[in-house]
């Protein structure tokens, strides 16, 4: 059996982002980049084991078409997912959360949307499962809602 997971290059994100235009297979899509792990303090905060963060092509082919995420910012996940700048809990999806990059697409910043203790369908483990990143339109209202709201988990 051929590996499911593949590394997540500059390359891969380039080969991802324009075959989305033209099509890609279904075995394809449902192969998974592995984007690393959250760090130690958001794990205590969150109460949730220390897992690999994962997601599948599809969801950064999604990343591309619909969000307009450009490979150099695709391939730099692990890294904004290791240096968060706070983490909520998600106002829409029980279980999971968002989590704010330092990342930004003009004066927008990039939050990436996690299910956290995911069942790994393939491996039949544990995971933290990225179901999306996209840059974050009104985010100041947003923030400050969500703060309002008691969904602030962990913030430096």
């Amino acid at each position: 059996m051929t590996s499911k997971r593949i590394p997540l290059t500059l390359t891969a994100a380039q080969l991802v982002v324009e075959g989305a235009k033209s099509g890609l297979s279904n075995d394809l899509l449902q192969k998974q980049f592995e984007l690393g792990r959250l760090p130690g303090n958001v794990l205590a905060a969150l109460k949730t084991p220390d897992l690999k963060v994962v997601t599948s092509i599809a969801i950064i082919a999604k990343m591309a078409e619909k969000h307009k995420l450009t490979p150099e910012i695709i391939v730099k996940l692990p890294t904004m997912l290791s240096s968060p700048l706070a983490v909520y809990d998600s106002a829409t999806e029980p279980g999971s959360v968002v989590v704010l990059t330092m990342e930004v697409v003009g004066t927008e910043p990039i939050i990436a949307s996690i299910i956290v203790n995911a069942r790994d369908a393939y491996t039949k483990g544990r995971m933290h499962w990225l179901t999306s990143t996209y840059p974050k339109r009104n985010h100041k209202v947003k923030f400050a809602e969500w703060k309002a709201a008691g969904l602030l988990r962990w913030e430096p």
